[in-house]
């Protein structure tokens, strides 16, 4: 038993050295260009292939061939274009922007509504405050109107309340005045006077010139 786990340790030995060799064909030049570079020991290769062969047969670890995918998915009518490493990774990215969750896409759209709910708002304060204003000014030039209506109903008032009392002073001293003749008249004959020698101004005061010269004599 012993002597066949020796004989299986020599073949992996072998093996192993198998792929160095294959992997080594690049130590026939050393002046050709190694820009491929393990990343596991640092040995380098001329061309991507090389390389990969190595990773896979010195140390295990399989390079797939897998073009990087880009997420296409639109969200509020712009791309994701997230750039994943695998298909794997690509699938659960898909998978998560499908799912009822948060993305950066998402949350960039939410603010991008809310900043138009913001805007929305603003311009609606806006309008409600113009029209506030206007209402105002409104009310405040039909306050002044009616105010100025009222003064030229006051003065008008004023006006017709200042002819009537001309009116009423004016009918009472043609009243007096009347009254006056009137009285002037009615004690004329009982109170006869020497006024004067002339007949006209005699007459003027309702005497007769006779009764004047008669009592005068």
């Amino acid at each position: 038993m012993d002597d066949d786990d020796d004989d299986d340790d020599d073949d992996d030995d072998d093996d192993d050295d198998d792929a160095e060799d294959d992997d080594g064909e690049d130590d026939d030049d050393d002046g050709e260009s190694k820009p491929f570079e393990c990343s596991c020991c640092g040995k380098g290769f001329p061309q991507r292939w090389y390389l990969e062969r190595h990773m896979h047969a010195v140390h295990k670890v399989f390079v797939p061939q897998v073009k990087l995918p880009t997420c296409t998915i639109s969200v509020f009518g712009e791309s994701c274009s997230i750039v994943v490493g695998n298909a794997a990774r690509h699938c659960l990215t898909t998978q998560w922007f499908t799912l009822p969750h948060p993305s950066p896409c998402s949350n960039e759209g939410k603010s991008m509504r809310l900043e138009q709910q913001q805007q929305q708002q603003q311009q609606l304060q806006q309008q409600l405050l113009q029209q506030q204003q206007s209402l105002q000014a409104d009310q405040a030039a039909s306050a002044q109107s009616q105010q100025q209506q009222l003064a030229l109903q006051q003065h008008a008032l004023n006006q017709l309340q200042q002819h009537q009392q001309q009116q009423q002073q004016q009918q009472q001293q043609q009243a007096a005045t009347h009254h006056l003749q009137i009285s002037a008249f009615s004690h004329g004959p009982s109170n006869p006077v020497s006024i004067g020698k002339d007949p006209s101004h005699i007459i003027s005061m309702g005497i007769s010139p006779a009764r004047c010269l008669i009592g005068s004599s």
